[in-house]
């Protein structure tokens, strides 16, 4: 990390040299994590948190303080708010969000928290305090519940356990991220 920190501190100082760190926007993102040995895998091929959580930093010209967020954004997130920061009008018809919002105000309130994931027959949703996690098995699904509050390393499935009114809340927000042109459809 500080070898990254010092590289990312070159550019910067650059940027002022060339008198273009006004005119600049810069990114840190970083490719998914990697298992090292959790959950008995060792890779980075998952639905987990290990696997899925990645880095994500951005300088903004004219902003004076460091903002630390752990609001949850998604890698397709990253081009509307490039777009709307370069005040270039965004296209129709993108999955991803502008949050332009939350690099000046942390607890911005309409930003909705949901990241999905998708790895074979599976597709998973990240909200604030949960993730929902479920594989299609030919003629039912197969779901996986975990709370960072209660288990931050995901030991525990609480997909049955978990109040049912609750779980279809989830559902339904998992339910958004589905792609019916893959034929991932609930039944």
């Amino acid at each position: 990390m500080s070898y990254i920190d010092a590289q990312v501190g070159k550019i910067i100082d650059e940027l002022e040299r060339l008198g273009e760190a006004d005119n600049t926007i810069i990114v840190v993102w970083g490719d998914h994590g990697w298992h090292l040995g959790d959950q008995r895998v060792w890779g980075k091929h998952t639905l987990m948190e290990t696997s899925l959580r990645s880095t994500l930093i951005m300088k903004v010209p004219h902003s004076s303080k460091s903002i630390e967020n752990h609001r949850i954004v998604s890698s397709i997130d990253i081009y509307p708010t490039l777009m709307e920061l370069c005040g270039v009008s965004v296209p129709d018809g993108l999955d991803g969000n502008s949050f332009t919002k939350l690099l000046a105000d942390p607890k911005e309130r309409s930003w909705h928290e949901a990241a999905y994931s998708y790895f074979n027959n599976g597709v998973s949703v990240r909200v604030p305090q949960y993730r929902l996690t479920r594989y299609r098995d030919k003629t039912k699904y197969i779901s996986e519940l975990y709370d960072y509050h209660v288990d931050d390393m995901e030991r525990k499935n609480t997909f049955e356990c978990a109040e049912k009114e609750f779980v279809k809340k989830l559902i339904d927000v998992w339910e958004k991220g589905v792609c019916p042109e893959k034929g991932e459809l609930p039944e």
